[in-house]
């Protein structure tokens, strides 16, 4: 198992907060369905704080710990939160992954 730190920013605007909800769209809800995609299982993503619906954020931290351990899985996380990606991810300008770092398990 593979544990990635990354930092993110993003508009709230159209965004309920970080935090999964029954509806509408979170910036947790958007990375754990990229990351299920390029995991091939549910991958729950661990936010440093929360923010509430509409509030911007420039560096929230977050981790998760993927099971693929081949070479490429940084690779891949990084272009999984491409504007780019087929991933439903981040398509938009509202949010971007501005790091994303291998850490130990402990992080």
């Amino acid at each position: 198992m593979r544990t990635f730190r990354i930092t993110l920013a993003y508009d709230g605007t159209d965004f309920v907060g970080w935090q999964r909800q029954a509806t509408g769209t979170s910036v947790q809800g958007l990375l754990e369905d990229a990351l299920r995609s390029l995991d091939d299982r549910d991958v729950t993503v661990h936010g440093a704080g929360r923010t509430d619906a509409g509030v911007h954020a420039l560096g929230q931290v977050a981790s998760f710990t993927l099971a693929r351990e081949d070479s490429t899985s940084a690779i891949a996380c990084s272009v999984c939160f491409k504007p780019e990606a087929k991933s439903p991810a981040f398509r938009s300008a509202e949010a971007r992954l501005t790091s994303l770092r291998l850490v130990t398990s402990r992080f």
